[in-house]
């Protein structure tokens, strides 16, 4: 997935075999977030499949309103995405990335 300065990998299930709610949503993962000069990635299994289709379903939700915002919340505090809707159509993203949670935010 690519979203302006935002880059998404999903490279596959963290647990393969696991079939639970628990332990089989978890996916590995790499966002790269680039701007102004800089670029932070985050690596690892920080993100669920349930929290990409939810930010799938308010997407929908906000290109068919073109009002609201949809966001990208994750339970690990590697990465959070807000799109809100702005005038004439725009959309204006907010990124919240970190590789490091005790230390550093971006």
């Amino acid at each position: 997935m690519k979203l302006a300065g935002l880059k998404l990998w999903i490279h596959g299930y963290q647990y393969q075999d696991a079939d639970d709610h628990r332990d089989g949503n978890w996916l590995r993962a790499t966002a790269i977030c680039s701007a102004n000069g800089a670029s932070f990635l985050v690596s690892g299994p920080f993100i669920r499949n349930t929290e990409l289709n939810g930010l799938q379903c308010a997407v929908a939700v906000l290109h068919a309103n073109l009002e609201g915002k949809a966001a990208l919340t994750c339970m690990e505090p590697e990465l959070a995405v807000t799109l809100k809707a702005g005038p004439l159509g725009s959309v204006e993203m907010s990124v919240e990335i970190t590789p490091d949670q005790s230390a550093l935010w971006h």
